[in-house]
Order: structure tokens, then C-alpha cells, then sequence
């Protein structure tokens, strides 16, 4: 993730251009004086096919009410011109609710972690896997813990009669955790909330234990769950189709982290390059702040938009309450 900073010089390509009437690039000295608030996409002066974004204010404050009604966005907003007379404010984050992290402070559903429903089906002659991925806040400290609750519901195709052998395999992180019996008289099962087994993290060790079972919690963890149902072969060739099996996971099953404390040694360099932490915590930076010299280059400011926009990407979250300096405008 890259931002390229111009402050004179015109870029050969799409970019996005912020200016008041006082401080104006040479690329848009032709625009008319600014009155409001104001979005407007305009094509490239100077290399066709390109577009310009300018976010427009007569001062300051209206260029910020500009950017917010940008970042805040609207299905309104629609044309090549918007103007913005007022922006709704979002209420304050709270700690570790980033969109991308898993929140620890309850049992969170399947459901809540997957785009649609049909990631937690799958049907063939052989399943395939039904995975649920989830991150966590790198801070999780899961040290001296043994076990996650889960709670799981499921439905599969029933085996043939006369099998034994068909079963459910769940793994977290590619290592086996637990397998439970398909049953060939019914259709589904239930497992009121059992302990997923796990490995601690390496916080106060620095190594892990081969002979624990379970598994270790990483930031980033996949659950899948193996639906096997195994097939009569009376050993002659019949003129039968391959059986379609079929095997859900209900989206109302849970995984809940809530008896986790947050806890982490600082500084911790792999724990920013991995989640922007510690100031992803909060998701909107509502904790940080920027601190720059009054007249910053060009690579300066472009360095500070990659760090601000690399935090961003990971909790996935809007930075509308970043602290910056007074001077703002100066920057530009």
C-alpha cells in the first residue's frame, strides 16, 4: 500500500487532490473559488483516461468537513459533484472491536464470521472442508490456558446403513483436534459447549510443548470441520451413480474467547507489522497521535500515509479520529 505525495508537481496518474483557496495545486489553478464543502471528480488536465478526486473547502475546517463527508460516505453522494453541508458522527469506538478482529468480550456466532451462508456447507462425493477463518487482537494472552468453549451444531447427509466408520474430523490450524461419530440413524448433531484444547502462546516460554494437545492461537486461525461419510462397497460393479452427500454447519454455533484476558510485553515490533498494534487497538486511532516537523518533504508526508494506511488496513476500520497537527493544512 502505496501514497505517492505531490505538492507542485502533477502526477501521471489517477490521484486524489486537496485544496482551499489559499492553498491550491498548480494542477487545478483554473477552478473556480471554492464556497462549501465540496467532492468532485474531474478528468486529468494532462493524461487522458486518468481522473482527479478533489476534495474542496474555502478554508480549513470546510476541507476537513469535506474529507470526513468523503471517508464517512453516503449513497447521496452520486455525480461528479457533491456538496457536503453536515456529517453525522460516528459513535466512539471501543477497545479491540475492529471489523477484522473476533471480539473477545462475548460467544461470537459462525454466522458473524463468514460473508454468506454457504461457507459453512459443502456437498460432493467427497466434502471438502468447511473452514471458518477468525483473527484476533495480537494481545490475546492465552498463556497457562488449556481450552477455547465452543459450542457446535451441524447437519450432514445420513451414511449408509451397515457403516461405521463415517465421522467428523475438526482441526484448527492444520493440526487434529478432535473427531466426533456420524451417527447413520439421524441427521444432525449437537455438542452443547465443549472445550476446543489448545496450546499457549510463547509470551513468558519463548517455546512450546509437542507433547500438549490441541493447538497453538495464532493471530490469524482456520477452523475446518471434515465431514467423512464413508460408502458400502460390496466389492460388484452395479450401474449406480456416485452418491451427492451434503453437510452444514449451523451459523448459530459459537467460539468464545471472553475468558481471555489482554496482555502483551512492549514494545513489540512483530505485533505492528503483523496487526498495527498497539494503536489498532483502538480501531479508529481515537488513541494516536501524529508527530511531524512543522514543514514536512514530500517522502515525509508519504511516509506517514503509508504507516497511517497500513494500521488502517489491518482492523479494517475508518481513522476519522486521528490526532494531527493544528497546521494541517500546511502539510499540503
Amino acid at each position: 500500500m502505496s501514497f505517492p505525495v505531490y505538492q507542485q508537481s502533477v502526477p501521471s496518474q489517477h490521484a486524489i487532490v486537496f485544496a482551499t483557496n489559499d492553498y491550491r495545486p498548480a494542477i487545478i489553478k483554473d477552478l473556480p473559488e471554492i464556497t462549501q464543502p465540496t467532492i468532485q471528480m474531474v478528468t486529468h488536465p494532462t493524461v487522458p483516461g486518468k481522473k482527479l478526486l478533489l476534495v474542496l473547502g474555502k478554508d480549513e475546517q470546510q476541507l476537513e468537513l469535506a474529507a470526513r463527508g468523503l471517508v464517512a460516505g453516503s449513497q447521496l453522494m452520486s455525480g461528479e459533484v457533491a456538496y457536503i453541508n453536515s456529517v453525522t458522527n460516528v459513535a466512539p469506538r471501543k477497545p479491540y472491536d475492529a471489523p477484522n478482529w473476533l471480539p473477545t468480550d462475548r460467544a461470537v456466532k459462525f454466522s458473524e464470521l463468514i460473508e454468506g451462508s454457504y461457507q459453512l456447507e459443502s456437498q460432493g462425493v467427497e466434502l471438502s472442508p468447511i473452514r471458518v477463518d477468525f483473527t484476533l487482537p495480537p494481545d490475546l494472552f492465552t498463556w497457562n490456558a488449556n481450552s477455547v468453549p465452543m459450542k457446535l451444531s451441524y447437519r450432514y447427509s445420513p451414511p449408509q446403513k451397515g457403516t461405521k466408520t463415517s465421522r467428523l474430523n475438526i482441526s484448527v490450524n492444520d493440526r487434529f483436534v478432535r473427531a466426533f461419530p456420524l451417527d447413520e440413524n439421524k441427521s444432525e448433531g449437537e455438542q452443547d459447549t465443549w472445550r476446543v484444547p489448545i496450546l499457549g502462546t510463547e509470551s513468558f516460554t519463548g517455546k512450546s510443548s509437542a507433547q500438549l494437545p490441541g493447538f497453538k492461537i495464532t493471530q490469524n486461525n482456520t477452523l475446518a470441520f471434515n465431514f467423512q461419510i464413508a460408502n458400502v462397497s460390496t466389492g460388484i460393479c452395479e450401474g449406480i451413480g456416485p452418491t451427492i452427500n451434503y453437510a452444514a454447519i449451523d451459523g448459530a454455533s459459537t467460539l468464545d474467547f471472553s475468558g481471555f484476558p489482554h496482555y502483551i510485553r512492549m514494545p513489540d515490533a512483530q505485533s505492528f507489522v503483523s496487526s498495527g498494534f498497539p494503536y489498532s487497538r483502538m480501531a479508529d486511532l481515537s488513541e494516536t497521535a501524529v508527530v511531524i516537523t512543522s514543514k514536512p518533504s514530500a517522502k515525509e508526508i508519504e511516509l506517514l500515509l503509508n504507516t497511517v494506511g497500513f494500521i488502517a488496513k489491518k482492523p479494517a476500520c475508518l481513522l476519522i479520529n486521528l490526532a494531527c497537527p493544528s497546521n494541517g493544512m500546511s502539510l499540503l
